[in-house]
């Protein structure tokens, strides 16, 4: 069988960069569009933050070049909508503002907001679990025609093990169980499979055990193969924030090594990463319909929603985001928002190693 990747030889842009100045901070006043008054969303973010503006910048260039691809795949309406996430974007008093977030878990921007509001919300959670551990539970993996079926069949278990536990609890046969998971999938490129697994942090060593051998039993108690060696748990890391950032993630693996089973197994050093696009397109598709993130056996912690902000401003510019040079631009005025300039390895990532074949 041919492992060798199906590369997408076109180059990633839609043309020469945009060769202009970069811009931050608040423009001069002669070149803003003065005296039009206009109302901001939001905090929105400082410009002088430079490694914020390119962290956006760059999530905006990888969304922006997958939701790209995958329109070519399907015309779907979230991707469309992805596609033009935050392609908006208007400045004012020295910060960046946009007032459309697509909100669809193949989002790099929005998921990134996502992550930050659970790991805020969850964190005191883990903080008091007496003795945490992070929990990896997983299934043989299967081809493409599989997935969808192994994904719900994934969910299933996990929330029958679940109900279980609580039912146990509630007649005073076993403790409390609680905790958080999280669905994820990965793709092998070379065996052309798929892996979806669960990921949990839960309160205890004890807590893990059962889990596992619960897991284990569940699924030979079905008849479906399983590698007891390929469910494990260990205590999570010192600094718990990590763990609880390794669980809310993004449900798939983007970028992928086309034989990462093998170095991890003989030490090798890694090799660079490829963009399979049909394998997330596909992964998207079976994890529809169910959440990503979950939690059980406690109660969600109260979180006040932040008041709308309203900012009236007069000095305003707006943006609007260019594939081709990487980034938010102003062609009146000549200049460019984040003046984000794409690492080496990225380029090469996005111009040679996008495989729109695998699957």
């Amino acid at each position: 069988m041919n492992t060798q990747p199906n590369v997408n030889p076109n180059k990633r842009g839609l043309g020469s960069s945009f060769n202009t100045l970069g811009y931050n901070g608040t423009a001069p006043k002669n070149q803003a569009q003065s005296g039009q008054e206009v109302y901001l969303m939001g905090k929105g973010i400082d410009l002088g933050n430079i490694t914020a503006m390119e962290r956006r910048a760059k999530r905006k260039l990888l969304t922006k070049t997958m939701m790209m691809l995958l329109l070519e795949i399907a015309k779907k309406a979230r991707f469309e909508s992805t596609f033009h996430c935050q392609d908006e974007q208007t400045t004012a008093d020295g910060r960046s503002y946009t007032d459309f977030y697509c909100k669809q878990r193949c989002c790099l921007i929005c998921l990134a907001n996502r992550k930050a509001a659970i790991v805020n919300r969850y964190l005191p959670v883990v903080e008091d679990m007496p003795d945490p551990h992070f929990v990896t539970l997983t299934v043989v993996s299967v081809k493409k025609d599989g997935l969808k079926l192994r994904v719900d069949d994934i969910v299933k278990a996990i929330r029958t093990l679940i109900a279980r536990y609580k039912k146990r609890s509630q007649r005073g046969k076993g403790i409390k169980f609680y905790g958080i998971w999280c669905l994820e999938s990965n793709f092998n490129p070379l065996r052309r499979t798929y892996n979806p697994h669960i990921h949990l942090i839960l309160p205890s060593e004890y807590a893990a055990q059962t889990f596992k051998g619960d897991w284990i039993e569940y699924w030979k108690e079905r008849g479906v193969k399983i590698d007891e060696d390929a469910q494990h748990y260990r205590k999570v890391k010192r600094d718990r924030k990590k763990d609880l950032i390794e669980i809310v993630k993004y449900g798939s693996k983007i970028f992928t090594e086309p034989d990462i089973a093998k170095r991890m197994k003989s030490k090798l050093p890694r090799k660079p990463s490829f963009l399979y696009v049909r394998a997330l397109y596909n992964i998207l598709l079976a994890m529809d319909g169910h959440d990503v993130f979950n939690t059980f056996g406690f109660p969600t912690p109260k979180q006040e929603k932040p008041g709308k902000m309203v900012k009236k401003v007069t000095d305003a510019i707006d943006w609007n985001y260019d594939l081709a040079a990487d980034d938010w631009i102003n062609e009146e005025l000549g200049l460019r928002l984040a003046k984000y300039k794409i690492p080496d390895d990225l380029e090469a990532l996005l111009t040679s190693r996008v495989n729109t074949d695998f699957e």
